[in-house]
């Protein structure tokens, strides 16, 4: 596995609290005139990312997991990597 292989595992996964938009149910993917992102746990929401972690240490395939709430990005794999 190449550095760039690892790179692309270890990528930023951004997390999302709900909103209190009341959503266009004609047009969910606004909230208030502004583009909303879908999040598969909350659905549409327009807030902005609370938190950004490594998709491969910090979550399973996409869904939070216990090491989630501490995670960070760069990860530790991607900082050595980045080491001359």
């Amino acid at each position: 596995m190449s550095a760039q292989d690892v790179r692309k595992l270890h990528s930023p996964f951004l997390i999302y609290e709900e909103c209190m938009c009341d959503p266009n149910e004609d047009e969910p993917e606004f909230h208030n005139g502004r583009p909303a992102v879908y999040i598969e746990d909350i659905g549409y929401t327009c807030a902005e990312p609370i938190q950004t972690v490594c998709h491969e240490c910090d979550t399973d395939d996409g869904e939070m997991n216990e090491w989630t709430q501490d995670g960070e990005y760069p990860c530790a794999t991607l900082k050595a990597l980045e080491k001359p």
